[in-house]
């Protein structure tokens, strides 16, 4: 079946104050991209995700593994240690940095409902379960806005995505160490996609903080989202230690994790690998699209914005569907609030950037000047 499009399968840019129920909550929901655009022809190249489209070699996994209760973490603390350079008992792995960001706002609740910052735009779970859980969440849409609050005492605890998902820009270390000093309660920093460039993790901070969580995914940078293994780091384990149930982490999550944060040569090469593959899809974009757009490249995926011009939101959104239409997915997003702000996350192609660079070849945009 090729791949059709129609203004009844799908809906128009929003206004400022309204998001259409027909986008998915996250990427990688291919069968909302068929629903939507139709199966293509090739199949989906799926870049809505932010995933490393290469993953770590695992091999044959041992039959042990699979039979045995998963009792001893000792070895992936040991290597997850190494990795993010904090002491062992600073660590709690858990199945996913999902399950700590549904579990760290009730964790927090025991002492009543408090007023938390988090990102205007970004990874929606956080403001949805700090929401569930009876805080008062208050939205920031820069580092000076969040420094406002913190300096206003209008806030107990602060959330950062760092660097952002989905619009890739990152805060500096040094500035959030600042926030954490400051803030009466947590800094929770989650660092999903930090692993391109280490030295902006907070990781190795922790142990300068009583009030810092840190959240680490190795399903992004290494592939493996499948495997739902993630950490939490804090100086103190014990509240973080009581939510985590028995035997969350898989034993074939905590088998692979081990194999993966201890193969630093591998690390190496996806690391150089990412760069190359997010310059070339730079490239690709910059010579293909308006210059009115901004762009920030965060390493596993590449966000475009309309810096708040309604003729530029319709053009990403034109982008948007004409990618589908070429069976290429991408990521859409569009903001509630003040003001309007359309953004478009690339993931990473593992084609040489081949297949997306013909669909921007072939788009046209006759909506009128930009």
């Amino acid at each position: 079946m090729k791949t059709t499009v129609s203004s009844q399968h799908v809906a128009p840019v929003q206004d400022a104050t309204t998001r259409s129920v027909d986008y998915p909550a996250h990427g990688g929901d291919l069968a909302y991209a068929s629903r939507v655009f139709g199966l293509p022809d090739a199949g989906w190249q799926d870049l809505s995700t932010g995933i490393s489209p290469w993953s770590y070699p695992l091999g044959a996994v041992p039959e042990s593994v699979w039979h045995d209760l998963p009792n001893n973490v000792a070895p992936l603390l040991t290597a997850a240690s190494r990795f993010y350079g904090v002491a062992a008992q600073c660590l709690t792995p858990v199945p996913g940095s999902q399950y700590a960001i549904e579990r760290l706002p009730n964790m927090l609740a025991a002492t009543g409902p408090s007023d938390v910052a988090v990102p205007a735009v970004g990874y929606c779970e956080h403001a949805r379960r700090w929401r569930h859980a009876g805080h008062h969440v208050k939205y920031y849409a820069s580092v000076t806005e969040l420094g406002q609050l913190i300096k206003s005492k209008s806030i107990a605890h602060a959330v950062v995505i760092n660097p952002n998902n989905p619009t890739g820009v990152s805060i500096a270390k040094n500035q959030l160490a600042q926030f954490a000093c400051a803030l009466p309660g947590w800094l929770i920093v989650d660092e999903a996609f930090v692993d391109i460039d280490m030295t902006q993790s907070l990781a190795t901070n922790i142990q300068d903080h009583d009030n810092l969580i840190v959240l680490r995914s190795v399903g992004k940078f290494f592939g493996l989202a499948g495997l739902r293994l993630g950490f939490v780091l804090t100086s103190d384990q014990t509240n973080i230690r009581e939510v985590v149930a028995p035997w969350s982490v898989s034993g074939p999550a905590l088998w692979a994790g081990v194999k993966a944060l201890q193969d630093s040569d591998w690390q190496q090469r996806q690391r150089a690998r990412i760069r190359s593959a997010s310059e070339k899809l730079e490239r690709v974009l910059r010579s293909c699209l308006t210059e009115n757009i901004a762009l920030v490249n965060s390493g596993l995926f590449i966000t475009l914005t309309s810096m708040r011009e309604a003729a530029v939101n319709d053009y990403l959104f034109e982008v948007y569907k004409n990618l589908a239409c070429s069976g290429v997915y991408t990521r859409w997003g569009y903001e509630c609030g003040d003001a309007v702000s359309g953004w478009l996350r690339i993931g990473l192609p593992d084609d040489d950037c081949h297949r997306i660079a013909s669909a921007l070849r072939q788009f046209k945009y006759s909506a009128g000047p930009v």
